[in-house]
């Protein structure tokens, strides 16, 4: 199944927060997974041959293929098919910095780690202060 939300203008994003459903499901077997996901990786190859720098580009991730980390979800997927899941993309985001955060506040929000209905089963996050092009949208307080 295809995402939903997807806006004419994906390529000028860094990635996105999303949600993966799971439907037909009776109500107490209907499940949830929040993550994020980069549009695009970086790959390094070796240097040219007589070069001594490697070759450094990016390229587009498997995004539009992927279905979450979590073997939970993985599982179910491959129990019920990919046709049984619902893809929405929520929040989309212009750095690293800002897909962690957006990410951190969904699984917050919707309590993920507190919920029976959810394949989220860890929240694994390490981020710094909020950068400088950021600071207006969210709230710096300079004392």
């Amino acid at each position: 199944m295809e995402w939903e939300n997807i806006p004419a203008d994906i390529e000028n994003w860094f990635g996105f927060v999303y949600v993966i459903e799971r439907l037909n499901a009776k109500p107490k077997e209907r499940k949830f997974y929040w993550g994020c996901k980069q549009l695009k990786r970086k790959i390094t190859r070796k240097p040219l041959k007589g070069k001594t720098n490697k070759r450094r580009s990016t390229t587009e991730s498997d995004w539009r293929e992927y279905y979450g980390s979590s073997k939970e979800l993985q599982k179910d997927i491959d129990l019920y098919g990919k046709g049984q899941f619902k893809r929405t993309i929520l929040k989309l985001c212009k750095s690293k910095w800002q897909l962690k955060f957006e990410e951190l506040k969904f699984q917050m929000g919707n309590n993920t780690l507190l919920r029976s209905d959810t394949y989220n089963g860890i929240i694994n996050l390490r981020i710094g202060k909020v950068p400088f092009d950021l600071r207006a949208e969210y709230g710096w307080v300079d004392v």
